[in-house]
């Protein structure tokens, strides 16, 4: 068959992603072409895309294919199957690949798939906003690891992640059926990128959701686990400590990243002090290297350590304009627009 290479290459970036790094199974690092479409799995995560020609299956490891087509400089590439080797042909250029049997590549998943009528952009930028704090480094709640949460009222999108020291949420306005699912967070990128595509379709069946698409689709594993309701715990009633400015305020805590190398494992905890006037950042590391960075603002007086890395992550989905910060004794309350992050305060070192 013969095909743009342009679309060819764009459909293998499409399907590529989920191959993970060494399988015991090496038909989980090739992808599938045949039947106008290229396939890739991982068992948990399966994406497909639309190539279109007609030719016989066959599966191919997709980092040499994806790579040899970096060097390709013809604008159709030919593909021919003969005595189990690909030859690709683009130009003057002529490459063979050896191959597996279609036959030995897992099955797309099957399930009871129900279509959920959602705006699937606005479902993704939700998920956007809160994946980066199912952080994977941290010590996380077991129920809770690593698990993406969306709920889907009639009226309502949210998704939440969490890794017990900080909890993102973001809310929508929208026009939805019900659903309330988890999905592990590794699989973030792939679902996003599918809810991202021109005509996404959502569906959610017993075992997988599924994102078709106009370029081809993507279905993830469910998580197995119920998400926790987090509610009871961050009832409490905040108080004001003032606004900040998310972008100046990250700023200030990068300049701490200066003395990274020498945080020997304490970079985790840096001393915030709000006053009438400013926000003073102080990091020291426990061979007495230190940094002082100042954010101007109107704050109530408060002092806290903090994580940096988890308000770094936050400020940067609030980089623009002005957010509200508010405490309670145990958190402080991060709030712009849709968005409200959950930080939670360490106690004072002496």
């Amino acid at each position: 068959m013969t095909l743009k290479t342009s679309d060819l290459r764009a459909a293998l970036a499409r399907v590529t992603p989920i191959i993970k790094g060494r399988s015991t199974l090496p038909v989980l690092a090739c992808v599938k072409l045949g039947n106008g479409s290229i396939e890739a799995t991982s068992f948990d995560e399966f994406a497909s895309a639309s190539i279109g020609g007609n030719g016989n299956a066959c599966c191919v490891f997709g980092d040499r294919l994806t790579k040899l087509l970096q060097f390709a400089r013809g604008e159709e590439s030919t593909l021919e199957l003969k005595d189990n080797m690909l030859t690709v042909t683009c130009g003057q250029s002529v490459w063979k690949l050896a191959t597996m049997p279609a036959g030995e590549f897992p099955d797309a998943p099957k399930d009871a798939f129900k279509r959920i009528g959602v705006n699937c952009a606005d479902l993704a930028e939700c998920i956007e906003n809160v994946t980066w704090a199912a952080d994977p480094d941290a010590n996380v709640i077991p129920y809770a690891k690593h698990l993406l949460h969306i709920r889907l009222t009639p009226t309502e999108m949210l998704a939440e992640a969490s890794n017990s020291k900080v909890l993102a949420r973001c809310r929508k306005a929208a026009i939805s059926a019900e659903a309330d699912i988890t999905v592990p967070s590794s699989f973030s990128g792939g679902l996003l990128t599918a809810l991202r595509e021109n005509g996404a379709v959502l569906s959610i069946g017993n075992n997988y959701i599924q994102v078709e698409h106009e370029g081809g689709s993507y279905a993830c594993k469910l998580g197995e686990a119920k998400y926790p309701n987090i509610d009871p715990q961050i009832a409490a009633p905040t108080e004001p400590v003032g606004k900040v400015y998310p972008a100046i305020t990250a700023e200030a805590l990068t300049s701490c990243l200066a003395i990274e190398s020498h945080a020997k494992g304490a970079f985790d905890r840096t001393h915030i002090e709000f006053g009438p006037s400013s926000a003073t950042i102080t990091f020291r590391t426990t061979d007495n290297h230190s940094h002082i960075a100042s954010v101007p603002g109107e704050f109530v007086p408060l002092k806290a350590e903090i994580n940096l890395r988890h308000w770094l992550a936050a400020l940067k989905r609030c980089d623009l304009g002005t957010a509200e910060l508010g405490h309670t004794s145990n958190y402080f309350v991060l709030k712009k627009g849709n968005l409200t992050v959950i930080l939670m305060k360490f106690a004072e070192r002496p």
